[in-house]
């Protein structure tokens, strides 16, 4: 066995003929492979974001920011047509979908209590289920609460 693989070598290399693939020590591979991953390097290799990345002033708006427009609500829903009707209502004319809190009363200062006013919003019209409105209600609604304390 042993004085096959020194034949074997040996009658290729006076027949003439060579291994078809060409094999390559370890050494030799990883140079191989490097040099490959080199022309592709700057799509696999991230070094992460330059030492000054968090250092970047915050850009600065090119024009004045206007002021907010005055006697206008901070919140987009009291500024909307509520135009809304609840589904399955017995009176739908009659009925109010949207209730902002201070037209049942409320004053939102901080001082007053408002509880009444508030309780008053979510249960007019009839909208409780049997019992109280701790858990059902039989027609939708929505209760605003404007800016105040």
């Amino acid at each position: 066995m042993r004085s096959a693989l020194y034949l074997a070598p040996l009658l290729a290399a006076i027949h003439g003929t060579f291994a078809q693939h060409v094999h390559y020590e370890i050494p030799e591979v990883e140079e191989y492979v490097q040099s490959m991953l080199g022309e592709y390097n700057q799509y696999t290799h991230y070094p992460g974001p330059s030492p000054t990345y968090w250092h970047h002033p915050k850009p600065r708006p090119t024009k004045p920011v206007p002021p907010p427009p005055v006697n206008q609500c901070d919140y987009w829903l009291a500024d909307i047509k509520h135009q809304g009707i609840a589904a399955f209502n017995p009176d739908p004319s009659n009925y109010t979908v949207f209730r902002n809190v201070k037209d049942f009363g409320a004053r939102g200062d901080g001082v007053t209590d408002d509880t009444t006013a508030i309780n008053n919003a979510i249960s007019s019209g009839g909208r409780c289920g049997p019992g109280t409105c701790a858990s059902t209600t039989v027609t939708p609604a929505v209760v605003y609460f404007p800016p105040g304390v």
